[in-house]
């Protein structure tokens, strides 16, 4: 059973983690094994190859809404960002 501290229950985060692959900025969703599922915020230098299917490792959702699948190891700029919800 998961136990948390009393004070740890004062403070209500929202935890994102960023980074760049390849000029794309990713919001990492899930890890798993050295695979990283993330949405996508695409280059627009990029853009056009995108939306061709030439870059295999990002795929388009909807309009302006993309979503890809990398490896932890090409990943830069790996940044956590805190928000606190409470304040």
């Amino acid at each position: 059973m998961l136990e948390v501290s009393k004070e740890a229950l004062d403070r209500l985060v929202k935890v994102e983690v960023t980074a760049k692959w390849k000029g794309n900025d990713l919001g990492l969703v899930q890890y798993e094994n050295g695979i990283v599922h993330a949405r996508v915020g695409v280059d627009p230098h990029q853009q056009v190859k995108v939306d061709r299917g030439e870059i295999p490792e990002i795929h388009r959702l909807s309009f302006g809404e993309y979503v890809g699948t990398f490896r932890w190891e090409e990943l830069e700029d790996i940044q956590m960002l805190e928000k606190d919800l409470k304040k």
